[in-house]
């Protein structure tokens, strides 16, 4: 049974070629390096707009802990006299 289908599909599925207008539609939807630029571009842009985003709602500059400094008389002294 299997040297029948074998025998069959090398008869129906024999090697053709290709039209000729089929490479020129090939051609024509080939992406260009200026379009791949263009995407690449757009696509670091989103993720740098979603890292921005994610840094933001996890707390952004307001989550990091500020150095206060600590005054005493002597310091504010040194400035204003009139104390």
């Amino acid at each position: 049974m299997r040297d029948w289908l074998e025998i069959e599909l090398a008869e129906h599925l024999r090697p053709v070629e290709a039209p000729d207008e089929l490479w020129e539609r090939i051609q024509a939807t080939a992406v260009t390096p200026r379009r791949q630029i263009r995407w690449m571009a757009l696509a670091a842009a989103v993720g740098l707009m979603t890292m921005g985003t994610l840094w933001l709602r996890a707390g952004g500059p307001a989550n990091r802990p500020v150095a206060r400094p600590s005054f005493n008389s002597a310091d504010c002294a040194r400035c204003h006299t009139n104390l």
